[in-house]
């Protein structure tokens, strides 16, 4: 909600009015700037390609523009210290531009550097600044900073003018360089009223509040007697108080993105703001954060939601479809199939629709909103008790409860009644088989959006991804592999494999070169066969024939044999001593292999791996790796992992990254075969 200041409210006089607002604007002596320039590493984290000197900010609430304005000042000052760090020095700003609601204004940036001993420095100019559209009234600018090279220090700042009251933007304290100091302040009015809202698991250096006192002159119209002309005024001089506020962060460590996570802004700390309630001078305390139940009723009374269902063009094909005859469950699937297949995702997430539905059925293509809504509206006229669930995607952020905030979400997901209880659905994923969410929509909960009872919903996994390896296989004493492979994929890895297949244009040689035989350097498959390519509700197989010498090293008497050929897990993913964010895999996993391997006449097994199983607490994990020399030139070997547990947190990321460090171990090790003729 964007809140603006009307002249009938009251005028501000500059002069009157934060004179002395971005005063603390930092400055650097040659002295301070030419040791910066002389630094070669950060000494709390050597290995950093850059460091922030400075990140500092204000967001003052102040006259301008004729009236108020919401003015933040950036500025960040950063030495380089590898050219792998020259991203920091590219800078990019989006604003609002549709009605004016924001501007740039005072983009100055400089490089610093030394040659022959003496600082150099470098200023970007005009034309080194680059603006453009990003569609939806907004726009940004982009600039990197000249000059720049190894050892060069360089600062730029800008303003952000806006229009728009209550939207202070999100004041990062932690970037994925290091930080020596981060300062950000905040001076804002008593007749607003900010909830503020820290994240990350970093604490603030220090946080001070402290008060202040202003004049303004309040303006106020006496309401004209109706049909006699227009009314008059007045004006009056009032003292006003208000809060500045000094965030500060000390010696923030770079944030490390590791896999296996939702977004880097769930965790990296944070500071952002909610507008709770205005209270201008002379007028009534105007709330802005309502409630949960207010929110729900405002989105099926707007245009751009509720009141966009019951659609009769929409709601007229459900008699085509063949329901009859079939249980409710059934009923459901096959409408849930129809959308699936005939609309196109446009890759919109959305949390609103953008006209009538039927124009976007007719188009064969829309947003996530409108898909699931046309979704909605079909089941609905077939009888089912169907609503729509606001959700907020993975890469968008976990949603905080305790703010009903529109922003929060981003896509919306149908939830049908069943005999079973509620069934969740997304006919935006070609790829889903009928109750199976995309893993993007795995975010822990969802808002079921209800005039009259709205309620939060767990959003949680049904299903798993399930890989599995079968190869029969026979060695020769030259090294030669030559037998079958067939790799199964169920639940969500058989849609990923659909998916991978389908940008392919299913050409299953490519698949196999792609994502089988991708990391052997001599190998020929043929005599490839499928099953259910095209089945979403079935697992999906791919098999073939195939010979090569890869991971087999004959050297003399002795064949040394990597057992686990290309499928062996070759690095740990994780990487960091500590982890201060949760591990999350989303969803269950599990993959097997099973191989069945002859060896060569004359041969014999000098050396197994050595059998083993790695439990996690709970069952969180398991691993577990046999071979076998069952006789009769045979080798049997089977290798399972599972991660039972979505979601390891930072206590128990030992646990886990030692798991990773078994499997990829045993997974490296060797199978020794000697001759003996």
């Amino acid at each position: 909600m964007q809140i603006r200041f009307s002249i009938f409210a009251f005028l501000v006089t500059a002069a009157g009015f934060y004179t002395d607002a971005f005063a603390q604007m930092p400055k650097t002596d040659d002295n301070q700037l030419k040791k910066e320039l002389e630094m070669t590493s950060y000494e709390k984290d050597p290995d950093a390609g850059a460091v922030i000197l400075y990140n500092y900010g204000e967001s003052n609430i102040e006259s301008g523009g004729g009236g108020l304005q919401l003015k933040t000042l950036h500025y960040t000052r950063a030495k380089i210290f590898k050219e792998s760090a020259f991203d920091l020095a590219e800078v990019e700003v989006a604003y609002l531009d549709a009605n004016a609601s924001e501007k740039i204004s005072s983009v100055k940036g400089i490089t610093y550097y030394l040659e022959d001993g003496k600082v150099k420095s470098y200023e970007i100019s005009k034309k080194d600044i680059v603006e453009s559209d990003l569609g939806d009234g907004w726009k940004s600018i982009k600039f990197t900073l000249p000059q720049l090279k190894e050892g060069a220090v360089f600062e730029y700042s800008y303003m952000l003018i806006s229009e728009s009251l209550g939207a202070i933007r999100p004041w990062r304290f932690q970037h994925y360089y290091p930080t020596i100091h981060n300062e950000y302040r905040t001076r804002i009015p008593e007749w607003y009223r900010f909830l503020p809202l820290m994240k990350g698991h970093l604490a603030l250096t220090s946080r001070k509040s402290s008060s202040y006192s202003r004049s303004v002159i309040f303006t106020n119209f006496d309401r004209p007697t109706y049909g006699y002309g227009g009314g008059s005024s007045r004006s009056e001089a009032i003292q006003y108080n208000g809060e500045e506020t000094i965030y500060v962060m000390e010696n923030v460590p770079a944030f490390i993105r590791e896999p296996y996570m939702t977004t880097p802004s769930d965790y990296l700390s944070s500071l952002q703001f909610q507008l709770q309630s205005v209270h201008y001078p002379q007028q009534p305390p105007k709330p802005i954060l309502g409630s949960w139940e207010q929110l729900a009723r405002e989105f099926m009374e707007s245009e751009s939601f509720g009141l966009r269902l019951n659609n009769s063009r929409v709601r007229k094909m459900v008699k085509e479809l063949p329901l009859e005859g079939k249980s409710q469950l059934e009923q459901a699937q096959v409408i849930y199939d129809f959308v699936r297949k005939s609309m196109g995702w446009n890759q919109e997430f959305t949390a609103y629709v953008s006209g009538p539905l039927h124009l976007a059925f007719e188009k064969k293509e829309g947003s996530s909103a409108e898909i699931n809504m046309i979704l909605i509206d079909m089941l609905l006229e077939a009888g089912f008790t169907a609503q729509p669930v606001l959700i907020s995607t993975r890469t968008h952020g976990k949603i905080q409860q305790i703010y009903p905030i529109y922003s929060q979400f981003n896509h919306v997901i149908a939830a049908v009644l069943t005999d079973n209880g509620y069934v969740f659905l997304d006919a935006i994923d070609d790829f889903m088989p009928f109750g199976m969410l995309p893993v993007s929509d795995l975010n822990e909960s969802g808002f079921l959006v209800h005039a009259s009872n709205p309620s939060w919903v767990d959003i949680r996994p049904l299903h798993h991804s399930e890989s599995t390896w079968m190869i029969n296989i026979k060695l020769d004493e030259e090294g030669t592999l030559d037998g079958r492979l067939t790799h199964t994929y169920h639940g969500y890895a058989a849609a990923d494999a659909r998916y991978r297949l389908s940008k392919l244009n299913k050409d299953e040689k490519e698949f196999i070169k792609e994502y089988i035989t991708d990391d052997w350097s001599d190998v020929a498959a043929d005599e490839i066969t499928t099953k259910a390519a095209d089945e979403p509700e079935n697992p999906f197989e791919i098999s073939l024939h195939l010979t090569g010498t890869d991971f087999v090293n004959v050297a003399g008497d002795f064949i040394y044999i990597q057992p686990l050929l290309s499928v062996a897990q070759k690095e740990n993913p994780f990487k960091l001593k500590e982890r201060t964010y949760p591990v999350d895999f989303a969803i269950p996993i599990e993959e097997k292999y099973i191989l069945n391997m002859i060896i060569p006449e004359g041969y014999k097994v000098e050396e197994l791996p050595k059998a083993t199983k790695v439990v996690l607490p709970d069952n969180g994990a398991t691993f577990f790796y046999q071979a076998k020399d069952i006789g009769s030139n045979m080798i049997q070997l089977n290798c399972f992992t599972t991660i039972a547990q979505t979601r390891f947190f930072p206590e128990e990321y030992e646990y886990i990254r030692m798991f990773f460090d078994h499997v990829v171990a045993k997974q490296g090790e060797q199978i020794v075969l000697r001759k003996t003729e």
